[in-house]
């Protein structure tokens, strides 16, 4: 049985009607959102913040969102003299030094990035409070009036693009 959770609150984020879900490019609200010593909910051996920079350097050769929140978090740790993680400084180098280059446009329309990326924060919330991935993904379908195999497919295109 799947514990209680305020599926309101969690269909308004999906939906994200009054823009107040964080951006993918927000890296500094997704960093701080994670204490320091949890570990990844799918890679129980990795801390999630060794995650999320790892995910995001890697994203960072093909999407701009990702470049810019690795850039931003830079910033903001730098500015909270907060030590920088060693994946962070090895992007940082890289980028400085020009042996990495922001991304082109890209394909795709940016909504919809977006868009995916609530749906498998949604995927993750569900699924920590008891849900199934398949009962999380219909409970997501509903909320957002979707087809289950429309929620799948959003969840499958950002597990292919997960570069770790």
């Amino acid at each position: 049985m799947a514990d209680a959770i305020d599926k309101g609150k969690l269909a308004a984020f999906l939906k994200n009607t009054d823009g107040a879900a964080a951006e993918l490019a927000d890296l500094p609200f997704w960093w701080d959102e994670i204490p320091p010593d949890a570990r990844d909910f799918d890679l129980p051996n990795y801390l999630a913040r060794d995650t999320l920079i790892a995910s995001y350097s890697n994203w960072a050769f093909s999407k701009g969102w990702a470049w810019e929140g690795l850039r931003r978090l830079l910033t903001v740790l730098l500015e909270r003299r907060e030590p920088i993680p060693e994946l962070l400084q090895f992007w940082a180098y890289h980028a400085a030094s020009g042996q990495r280059k922001p991304p082109g446009q890209g394909r795709g329309r940016p909504d919809e990035a977006e868009r995916n990326a609530r749906i498998m924060r949604a995927l993750r919330v569900l699924r920590q409070h008891g849900y199934t991935r398949e009962a999380a993904m219909q409970e997501i379908a509903i909320m957002l009036h979707l087809s289950f195999e429309a929620v799948r497919s959003a969840v499958r295109r950002v597990e292919r693009d997960r570069p770790f």
